[in-house]
């Protein structure tokens, strides 16, 4: 099984991948907007980007060296070409091109983007970042350290002390300061590095191969969810809930243990979907949003704002989805030009 788990892709997990996707749009959408449910729905949703860090975690065990070099690289090359994106429409929708670009290139912005992976241009961005320092720590130190018992042990310990040492941290400030800035706990130190530890770390451990029936972890999750939304009746909004951190293990360990890999053909095209496009969904889908809610508020009579504002996020996954697919197939397109170009030259 070892074996057949190093060629082939689990769909499973790209599965997964593109429903994060989508949950990520809900939460986006909903989080503060008043609307019935709506928080009840981004507490539902909470799962999704620990969940993308603990498989870049599970995929990072897998890399050698020179892989993760390139895929340190690779996410380098996006978090600066997304950041200059949102930055460039940031000033096509400025009044002042001048003034904004004064706001955004400010010391305060630049010890967050820098301390706390908050980007001044797109908040979403910050996973890119984060995800970065998750990778060059990886290489440098987590990487070592697993290679031995004692290493692994102690990337147990620090892993555990930092999502629970820092959610205990997260709830005592904000009882204290209950307009904490969001990012002094979600970002690359408290909220990344442990879930990317935990996914390295379960990547072929016993508990990865002990398979239960699919429907006992349909009712996992059905519970998790019930009870993360309970939470939030309870405590009110937060950043994670400990039933989403529950839902994050059940949902990793569920991946692993029913992996598709004879998926018939309709699996296998979502999963093909979610390797290609869920990334690239996370990065457009809050310009789409932001356009979409603009629509919604000029197009749609007030009397239907509460009921068709739960379409919105269909929309913007849709959307979200057809512009990363039209991405993909442009530079698909564009490496083949170049590698023909090149070809022909040595010719």
């Amino acid at each position: 099984m070892q074996e057949k788990q190093t060629s082939v892709r689990n769909n499973t997990i790209d599965i997964l991948r593109l429903a994060a996707s989508f949950a990520i749009i809900v939460l986006h959408n909903f989080s503060g907007s008043g609307y019935a449910f709506s928080e009840e729905l981004v507490a539902l949703s909470r799962f999704a980007v620990p969940l993308f860090f603990m498989f870049s975690g599970c995929f990072a065990a897998g890399f050698d060296r020179a892989r993760e070099r390139r895929q340190i690289i690779r996410i380098l090359v996006i978090t600066v070409l997304a950041n200059i994106a949102y930055l460039l429409l940031g000033m096509l929708d400025a009044a002042s091109a001048a003034l904004y670009l004064k706001d955004i290139f400010t010391a305060r912005h630049f010890v967050e983007f820098f301390m706390y992976n908050e980007s001044p241009v797109a908040t979403h961005l910050w996973f890119l970042s984060a995800l970065l320092y998750c990778l060059i720590a990886d290489y440098f130190i987590s990487r070592r350290a697993a290679e031995s018992k004692a290493g692994r042990a102690a990337l147990w310990c620090a892993a555990t002390v930092l999502l629970f040492g820092g959610l205990v941290w997260y709830h005592v400030r904000l009882a204290k300061n209950p307009w904490l800035q969001w990012f002094e706990y979600r970002n690359f130190i408290f909220f990344a590095l442990p879930f990317f530890l935990f996914g390295r770390l379960l990547r072929g451990t016993k508990v990865t191969r002990t398979r239960l029936h699919p429907a006992i972890f349909a009712a996992l999750f059905l519970l998790l969810e019930a009870a993360a939304v309970l939470e939030y009746r309870l405590i009110g909004v937060r950043e994670i809930y400990l039933a989403s951190i529950a839902l994050v293990f059940t949902m990793f360990v569920f991946a692993m243990t029913h992996p598709a890999y004879d998926a018939g053909r309709v699996t296998r095209a979502v999963a093909n979907a979610g390797r290609k496009y869920s990334l690239a969904i996370y990065i457009v889908h809050m310009r789409l949003l932001g356009w979409a809610q603009q629509l919604f508020y000029a197009k749609v009579p007030y009397p239907l704002w509460g009921k068709v504002i739960y379409l919105v996020p269909v929309a913007v996954f849709a959307a979200s989805f057809l512009t990363a697919a039209v991405y993909v197939l442009m530079k698909r397109l564009v490496l083949r030009a170049v590698a023909r170009s090149k070809s022909a030259g040595g010719a």
